[in-house]
């Protein structure tokens, strides 16, 4: 199965205001602001050998970003977008939320693209 999930991760973590803040899933011991939760959403076999094994596939990643203030929201989700955009991996969807118990801003960015089995990623 191709899968780039971990170097989705670590390109993310170097979003200086993050400070390391970047997860696969959520933490146990609780959640520092800012952060990020990457969860692969979809993957679709594009194309296949003749054993059936993946060449290239069409991956979805959810980022769910969540912060204190909407600046620092809109900061962090516009420099994961650019680097989403160096992976080939587009903006597919946006929805931005707002949780007043807790007073925590969040976006959930929804990105997608095609990918190699070597990780070479290409523009649909």
């Amino acid at each position: 199965m191709i899968e780039i999930i971990n170097d989705v991760i670590e390109s993310l973590g170097s979003i200086e205001a993050l400070n390391g803040r970047v997860y696969r899933h959520w933490p146990k011991k609780g959640l520092s602001f800012p952060s990020i939760l990457v969860s692969r959403i979809s993957g679709t076999t594009k194309l296949s050998d003749a054993d059936g094994s993946e060449i290239q596939a069409t991956l979805t990643y959810s980022l769910d970003i969540v912060c204190e203030s909407q600046a620092d929201l809109d900061a962090i989700a516009s420099e994961a977008a650019d680097i989403m955009a160096g992976y080939n991996l587009h903006r597919t969807g946006l929805v931005d939320l707002y949780d007043d118990q807790h007073r925590i801003y969040r976006t959930v960015l929804t990105v997608s693209g095609t990918v190699d089995k070597r990780g070479n990623t290409f523009i649909n």
